[in-house]
């Protein structure tokens, strides 16, 4: 699948995204300027890493399945922005280590299927 550099960011009221199984290698965070986004789905794809600029454009996301995919590495604070996220999946996928940005409204976290020896939360200090 191939996007355009724009994506969806002309879809003002775009709350829920499926993007699964559609052979994406790389999120552009150019695609999703609009910020109105709430469920994210972008499983059974090719991405190997998330960082935290694919990140910064969801600050309305609830739920982000990123599930059966070949993510290896997480970027430190790439979830920390996302204050609304209730459900992450990242089952299926290559982690050894995870580590939450204070995600105080999370409700819900899939890790199946990974080879997770450390999970830790950062917490920020006020």
């Amino acid at each position: 699948m191939i996007l355009s550099e724009t994506g969806f960011r002309d879809y003002d009221a775009l709350k829920v995204l499926d993007l699964s199984s559609s052979d994406i290698t790389v999120m552009k965070s150019s695609w999703f300027a609009r910020k109105t986004i709430e469920v994210l789905d972008i499983s059974k794809n090719l991405i190997k890493n998330l960082k935290k600029d694919d990140m910064n454009f969801f600050d309305r996301l609830r739920v982000f399945d990123a599930s059966a995919n070949d993510i290896k590495s997480i970027e430190q604070n790439s979830f920390i922005d996302l204050k609304k996220l209730e459900k992450l999946i990242l089952n299926d996928n290559g982690l050894d280590v995870i580590l939450l940005d204070n995600l105080g409204s999370l409700k819900t976290i899939s890790l199946r299927g990974n080879s997770i020896a450390t999970v830790s939360q950062r917490t920020s200090k006020c």
